[in-house]
């Protein structure tokens, strides 16, 4: 048997020396060193491509078609670097032409992922305007907000949202134009007959206004420069090289930095269409291709589990000493595995929310390849050090790892909050230092781990501090809301004989219903005494939620956070 290590390098950080204070630990500096050319911006970046494809025939966007009348999806079909750099020229010329917009403009785009996100966003950096993104999931209130806000006075749509939209309009007074992606006429026709020169951007100029879906309040507009987005391409590079063979299949949202086109429910089959080299990710996805595997293989039973949990052992050790690769088991197991994916992903990352020890390891194992956690902010970063906490009782004097408050500083750095100085000064110190509201502890080998959320706590009235799962200061106990997983509950019904309406996931998560409710808490509580929570750490009342917590019910952020206000007032507590 052979083994092939395809971890990339392990980057650390190491500690500037003469940093630390009463309050602060040492600052932590990233090994990072892109070395890029500090007038880059986004637009140079694109043009720079034809220095490696001087004639523009590279294959560089891929839609799926779908047929309006059958609904059958077809395969990929592909613009060239060409292709689309004469549609950015065209369509920054329409917006110069023909909506009359200076420099420094802000330009608002409302759509799910598409090609012609891209060359609207690529338009807008040419001629320095400022990219406003709206989440398709953030809602008609989200929208005029952020709309009256930045006071733009265009907005790019696809068909499906124009009705959301011409609903706020009315409430938009500096709206003039919506221009709607499927109305291929005059826009483009016009940039063609009237080409326009480029107005390229400064370093430091706004490249986009991304505004966070907040889980309590009016959303947040962080201004991020083009020396911002730059920085924080090329140290990704560095992490993770990339080559002209790769392949992305872009589905998490263009309107969040994470991902800057595909139905979530369709996204397999595009994958095993598209067979990606890179796929980043989110926890709550590479969660549900977990519990499908393993449910498959739990299913299955006998020889076949048998196999499989060999096969998973024996990699499992190899992974412990870097490899993600082994000869026979692959050949035998997990080679059928990977081709959920398509069977080329090189490596996965993972954002926006902490993954699992158990599923991190499941991923590398099953897809035989490195999967990276990424940390980060919409705001953020690099170079980072630690304050202390002292009301959470987290010090940077903590041994043997030191804790506390994640501050950064770096030119990935956001410049501040749109149009809110004052919520820019609690978080920006006059150093420079953006203070996440993350609680972190630098580890032996110079990496960090997120620990806590400063601000996610409250005090119990026995004195006693908890997590938010929903507390109460006047109660001695927390309250855990729980969705059931479907296919679960599905199965359990099914075993216990409940079958009909009785069986629906409505009717046993319904408050008087006991059966469902007493497995969880059992399971909880032994789950509960196995990690030896003391008794304010447990929650000792649940209840049971049938709706999953989603953008469309307003109960999650689009990247799938808890709207912790929403669900208070959504979610029966007593």
């Amino acid at each position: 048997m052979t083994a092939e290590s395809t971890e990339p390098t392990l980057i650390h950080s190491h500690i500037v020396p003469g940093t630390a204070t009463a309050t602060r630990g040492p600052v932590h500096e990233s090994t990072l060193r892109s070395g890029f050319d500090p007038s880059f911006t986004l637009y140079t970046n694109l043009l720079s491509r034809l220095e490696i494809d001087p004639d523009g025939s590279h294959q560089l966007f891929g839609t799926r078609r779908v047929d309006p009348e059958t609904g059958e999806v077809g395969g990929y079909e592909w613009v060239t670097l060409s292709e689309f750099l004469e549609a950015v020229e065209n369509c920054s010329a329409g917006m110069s032409r023909e909506l009359g917009l200076q420099r420094g403009a802000l330009v608002g785009v409302f759509s799910k992922n598409r090609y012609e996100w891209s060359v609207v966003e690529h338009s807008t950096s040419g001629m320095t305007y400022t990219l406003v993104p709206l989440y398709d999931t953030l809602g008609p209130k989200a929208v005029p907000y952020i709309t009256n806000h930045t006071e733009m006075r265009v907005v790019f749509c696809a068909k499906e949202q124009v009705k959301t939209l011409m609903a706020c309009v009315k409430d938009c007074p500096s709206v003039e134009t919506v221009v709607q992606f499927e109305d291929k006429i005059d826009g483009e026709d016009i940039g063609r007959a009237n080409p326009v020169e480029a107005d390229p951007p400064l370093p430091d100029d706004l490249c986009a206004i991304c505004y966070t879906s907040g889980t309590m309040g009016d959303p947040k507009g962080v201004m991020l420069t083009h020396s911002n987005m730059i920085a924080s391409i090329l140290c990704s590079i560095e992490i993770t090289p990339l080559y002209e063979t790769d392949v992305h299949l872009s589905f998490l949202p263009l309107a969040h930095c994470f991902e800057r086109n595909g139905d979530v429910t369709k996204l397999l089959d595009d994958m095993q269409e598209l067979k990606p080299t890179v796929f980043p990710s989110v926890p709550r996805l590479l969660n549900r291709i977990h519990d499908k595997i393993t449910q498959g293989v739990t299913a299955a039973g006998g020889l076949k589990k048998l196999l499989f949990d060999q096969a998973y052992a024996a990699k499992k050790d190899y992974l412990a000493q870097g490899y993600f690769t082994h000869a026979f088991w692959d050949r035998l197991v997990f080679d059928k595995l990977k081709m959920v994916l398509g069977g080329r992903v090189r490596y996965i990352l993972s954002g926006l929310a902490p993954l699992s020890k158990e599923v991190k390891e499941f991923m590398a194992i099953a897809f035989c390849c490195p999967v990276l956690e990424g940390y980060g902010l919409t705001e953020t970063a690099a170079v980072v050090c630690l304050e202390d906490v002292p009301e959470k009782h987290y010090l940077t004097r903590d041994t043997p790892c030191p804790r506390g408050e994640i501050l950064t500083r770096s030119g990935h750095v956001f410049k501040g909050y749109y149009k809110q100085p004052e919520l820019t000064r609690e978080v920006l110190d006059d150093d420079g230092w953006l203070h996440t509201g993350d609680i972190g502890q630098w580890n032996p080998d110079g990496t960090l781990t997120i620990i806590d959320r400063k601000k996610n706590i409250f005090k119990l009235s026995q004195g006693a501090r908890a997590v938010f799962v929903h507390g109460d200061s006047f109660k001695n106990y927390v309250v855990g809301i729980v969705v059931p997983d479907p296919e679960f509950v599905a199965a359990w019904a099914e075993k216990q004989g409940i079958t009909g309406g009785e069986a629906s996931l409505e009717k046993l998560c319904a408050p008087g219903n006991k059966a469902l409710l007493s497995v969880i808490q059992k399971d909880l509580r032994q789950l509960a005494l196995a990690a030896k929570l003391l008794p304010f750490e447990r929650a000792h009342k649940l209840r049971l939620h049938a709706e999953q917590f989603t953008p469309e019910n307003g109960l999650a952020t689009p990247t799938f956070k808890p709207k912790r206000y929403e669900l208070i007032k959504h979610v029966p507590m007593k």
